[in-house]
C-alpha cells in the first residue's frame, strides 16, 4: 500500500487508524436535525452513506427515515423514495397549533378548515363545525394519497 519513501504518509495513517478504528463515523449534526461528514473531501449525510454501503448502490431518490428520525440510520429504518413520497411522511410542524397537520381554525368562518398538498397542489377539503369532523376529512384524504401512517405525528425527540 505505501512505498518505502512514503514512511510520512504511513505513519499517518497508522495514527489516523489508532485514533478513528472501531468508533462512529459521520456524527455531526446539521441544522436541519441530519449527521453528516466528509468523505474524499466531500459532505455527505450519513443516511446516504448507510444506504450506499448497505445495498452497495447509491440512492436513486431521497432517503426517507421511516420513523421519523433524523438520527436513526439504521438500514431498516431507511427507505429510496421519490421526494413526493418523502413528503408524505413528514412530522408534526412545531408551529402547528391545532395538533393536527392540515387542521386549522379559522375566524373568518368560525369554522376549522382541513385541506391537504400532494402532488405540488393544495387541496381545499372543507370548513367544519368541529375539530373532530376537520380531523376525519383530514385522515381520509391522506388515505387517499397515499400518506405514510406516521404523517404528522409529534417529532421524536434524537
Amino acid at each position: 500500500m505505501f512505498a518505502e519513501g512514503n514512511r510520512g504518509r504511513k505513519a499517518t495513517a497508522a495514527t489516523w487508524n489508532t485514533r478513528y478504528a472501531e468508533k462512529e463515523a459521520f456524527t455531526a449534526i446539521r441544522a436541519q436535525g441530519y449527521k453528516f461528514g466528509m468523505l474524499l473531501n466531500a459532505q455527505y449525510q450519513a443516511h446516504q452513506i448507510v444506504w450506499a454501503m448497505y445495498y452497495g448502490a447509491w440512492p436513486v431518490g431521497s432517503v426517507d427515515h421511516i420513523n421519523q428520525d433524523k438520527c436513526c440510520n439504521l438500514p431498516s429504518n431507511l427507505r429510496d423514495v421519490p421526494h413526493a413520497v418523502n413528503m408524505r411522511n413528514q412530522s408534526l410542524r412545531a408551529t402547528n397549533r391545532s395538533g393536527v397537520t392540515g387542521v386549522r381554525w379559522s375566524d373568518y368562518h368560525s369554522k376549522y378548515v382541513a385541506q391537504i398538498r400532494s402532488l405540488g397542489r393544495s387541496i381545499h377539503l372543507g370548513y367544519f363545525t368541529s375539530k373532530d369532523e376537520a380531523i376525519a376529512a383530514r385522515k381520509a384524504a391522506e388515505r387517499k394519497f397515499g400518506f405514510h401512517r406516521n404523517h404528522g405525528r409529534r417529532r421524536r425527540p434524537s
